[in-house]
């Protein structure tokens, strides 16, 4: 039995990097009617996970996000950037599949399967937030 509840990709509201207040975190926060969930990652998780996403650029096109969320998570979790994987054929340089991005929270695993451009937003959030993140702890 899965413990796994999948949000409909066409609900997605919102995907974005936020450092929530007052913490030494970066955050990975998904937003859907009725659902928001945040996993937080520490400096060198977001590194690995920015670091792992730019290096499957460039990527599939599509419009769509999905998460598998495991039954009972909700609000902020600590989370770790596993993997991330892409997924579909490949016709010379370009993939036509989608992005697995996989986050262990405790003992459960979360994926997120994304399109490039959602990638390439990501990527350039995350970017952005690190560079900041980097620049307040180095003060």
């Amino acid at each position: 039995m899965s413990d796994q509840k999948t949000v409909d990709a066409a609900l997605i509201e919102n995907v974005e990097w936020i450092t929530p207040a007052g913490q030494h975190h970066v955050a990975f926060k998904f937003t859907a009617p009725g659902h928001s969930q945040v996993f937080l990652l520490d400096q060198l998780q977001a590194e690995k996970l920015a670091a792992g996403l730019i290096a499957y650029m460039p990527a599939p096109m599509s419009d769509e996000v999905q998460i598998d969320i495991p039954a009972g998570l909700a609000g902020e979790q600590e989370a770790t950037a596993t993997s991330v994987d892409a997924v579909g054929p490949t016709t010379g340089d370009e993939l036509t599949g989608e992005f697995h991005l996989r986050l262990t929270v405790g003992d459960r695993d979360v994926t997120v399967t994304m399109p490039h451009s959602e990638l390439l937003r990501l990527v350039g959030q995350m970017q952005m937030r690190l560079q900041e993140h980097r620049a307040r702890t180095a003060n």
